[in-house]
């Protein structure tokens, strides 16, 4: 079935446009320069609905199917199909056009945000306009963050309510792009799972008391050594090495703050059996000896 094409005006939808007067005010807070909601909606089953931009515009645009299916093509690039639980993003001065499916209308969130750090925030997609698969819990958050923002931008345009839209559309963009692991540049959806299971084991080891080497945790995923650190440091950005001692110092403090346990047997619980050694990597991370932080703690 054909639809007559338009660009809104479907059946509980909802659309809140910042008025340019307002977004462009110079006089706005460092944190409102630095990134900014400008328009937000949602277009619930949406058929024919379909947006053309021959002029680019200086805002970024976010669009996120939670139902059916449509259409993304930018510039020069082929078109894309967008599917429930997916993911696109329009970067500043492309030209575009997109569409709901005829046969699967899409319902749609989107946004328009623009601000001094918005190329920071997208650095993750370097120049990838194909769709971003979403995971499930990224799933879960992006559809109360984004009725969070609508009914946040329902309330107006004061000073405050543009700060708090701002500060959710930006959850919302880290969500997509840096929490969601169903999209990762540089590593596979199958070697995330694996890095996950081997953060499990780090952490059921400390409740074990028993330490792993890293040659312990390649072979409990079946991988050589060199394959699975160069896989874990893409994953977390650091060596599972250092993970690992991250984590036993993570426990260590809690130790410190909530125990009157001797920092030997602090030591002895966070799997390192010589107590000098245990307070060098405990300064390392920390910047203070075991003594010292519980100190400071007490203190405090």
């Amino acid at each position: 079935m054909k639809y007559i094409r338009r660009e809104e005006g479907f059946i509980n939808q909802e659309l809140y446009v910042i008025p340019p007067v307002v977004s462009t005010d110079g006089a706005h807070s460092v944190l409102l320069r630095n990134f900014m909601v400008s328009d937000a909606g949602y277009f619930p089953e949406a058929a024919g609905h379909q947006k053309s931009r021959r002029t680019p515009v200086e805002e970024g645009i976010l669009l996120y199917c939670c139902e059916g299916e449509g259409f993304i093509r930018t510039g020069e690039d082929a078109t894309v199909i967008l599917k429930k639980n997916q993911a696109c993003y329009i970067p500043p001065g492309i030209r575009h056009i997109y569409g709901s499916s005829d046969n699967h209308p899409w319902s749609l969130y989107w946004m328009h945000v623009k601000g001094d750090l918005l190329e920071s925030y997208t650095s993750a997609l370097d120049g990838y306009r194909g769709v971003i698969s979403l995971c499930s819990r990224t799933v879960n958050q992006l559809g109360s963050l984004f009725s969070y923002l609508l009914e946040t931008m329902g309330e107006g345009y004061s000073g405050d309510i543009l700060l708090k839209s701002g500060q959710l559309g930006a959850a919302i963009l880290t969500s997509v792009l840096y929490g969601n692991r169903s999209f990762h540049r540089d590593i596979s959806r199958s070697n995330l799972k694996r890095v996950d299971r081997i953060i499990n084991r780090m952490r059921e080891s400390l409740d074990e008391g028993e330490n792993l080497s890293l040659e312990d945790m390649a072979s409990w995923l079946n991988l050589s050594v060199p394959h699975f650190s160069d896989t874990f440091k893409k994953a977390r950005g650091c060596s599972p090495v250092e993970f690992y001692s991250r984590m036993k110092i993570q426990k260590a403090c809690r130790l410190l703050e909530v125990s009157d346990l001797e920092v030997q047997e602090i030591g002895e619980l966070c799997l390192y059996r010589d107590r000098y050694y245990f307070s060098r990597v405990f300064k390392k991370i920390m910047g203070l000896a075991p003594t010292e932080y519980r100190n400071k703690v007490n203190q405090s």
